[in-house]
């Protein structure tokens, strides 16, 4: 079973993305909840890798299609389930979208010429931007905010784009 620890944390991950889904459209939206689902991904996510190499885990094919799979959906389930309320403009998930698909795109070319798709720390950082947008995202429909925490989760929306292609642009000048 502990051999299997990778593949186990993903599927969690990925019922926790539809878990949050359930709460964001609940007759009555329960936003904290979606937040404690979402933190509790994002700190598997974190911890897997390194929990899977102390227990010396194997690792097949489907551990990282699933890891990301959970990791797409964990992002993407909250930012467009709350598109209609207004807080983001839609053009900000369609860049982080678009930006995930020029990813996947590269990943899928590295592995058919078998090259090794460069870790390139910024993508982490862009990651975790995406994440804090979608926290303050929710946080907002939980309590509406001061005017400086609005000011500040909108002041988000363009890091978080920035980040997220200038660390696909990186990546993709190291394989160039």
């Amino acid at each position: 079973m502990w051999r299997d620890f990778p593949i186990i944390i993903n599927l969690i991950r990925l019922a926790a993305a539809f878990a949050t889904a359930f709460f964001l459209l609940a007759a009555i939206p329960n936003y904290y909840a979606a937040i404690w689902v979402v933190l509790i991904a994002a700190g598997m996510d974190f911890s897997d890798g390194r929990i899977a190499k102390w227990l010396k885990a194997r690792t097949n094919t489907a551990s990282p299609i699933l890891g990301t799979l959970a990791d797409r959906l964990l992002i993407y389930i909250p930012l467009i389930l709350l598109l209609p309320q207004a807080i983001i403009p839609t053009w900000v998930v369609l860049a982080l979208l678009m930006r995930d698909f020029c990813f996947d795109a590269m990943r899928h070319w590295c592995t058919a010429e078998k090259q090794e798709l460069p870790k390139v720390l910024s993508s982490r950082f862009a990651g975790g931007l995406a994440v804090l947008l979608v926290f303050g995202m929710m946080l907002h429909m939980a309590e509406p905010l001061d005017i400086r925490w609005a000011q500040a989760i909108e002041s988000i929306w363009p890091l978080a784009v920035a980040f997220s292609w200038w660390s696909f642009l990186r990546t993709l000048s190291k394989l160039i």
